[in-house]
């Protein structure tokens, strides 16, 4: 698998980072952007939308929320609709799969890529690799 990088302000990641515990994230002294295993992002999203039920600053929860789905969207792909296809698919991204996000799409997913980079800022020479770039529907600077 590969890695992606997406952009994101330092706001999304200290969110992701105070509901979940990453573990061995790589983060950039210089602008704030980390590397970070896409099981584990995941685990965060599921994680931070659990628990916003409990938050104080509901619209702000919301707006999070939003970010948190449009980077979500980028790195998981959800099965074929078709019964032709899904048995193929299925068995190709067992291993891959997210069970957490049946809930929250309705559907079978599994993940596209191994490491996610969440960039805070784009032209910070950190984490030089070949990762292809997400739209960039999850910014939020």
């Amino acid at each position: 698998m590969e890695k992606i990088s997406l952009n994101t302000s330092r706001a999304v990641i200290e969110v992701l980072m105070d509901v979940y515990e990453w573990g061995d994230v790589a983060e950039c002294g210089k602008c704030g952007s980390v590397v970070i295993g896409a099981k584990h992002f995941a685990d965060a999203v599921v994680r931070f939308w659990n628990g916003v039920s409990d938050s104080d600053d509901e619209e702000k929860a919301d707006e999070i929320s939003e970010v948190l789905r449009a980077l979500l969207d980028q790195v998981v792909e959800v099965a074929p609709k078709s019964n032709d296809e899904f048995g193929d698919w299925h068995e190709r991204n067992q291993h891959k799969m997210l069970p957490a996000l049946l809930e929250y799409y309705h559907d079978f997913v599994c993940l596209k890529v191994e490491d996610i980079i969440l960039r805070t800022d784009g032209t910070c020479p950190c984490f030089p690799t070949n990762a292809k770039n997400g739209s960039g529907d999850g910014q939020s600077n």
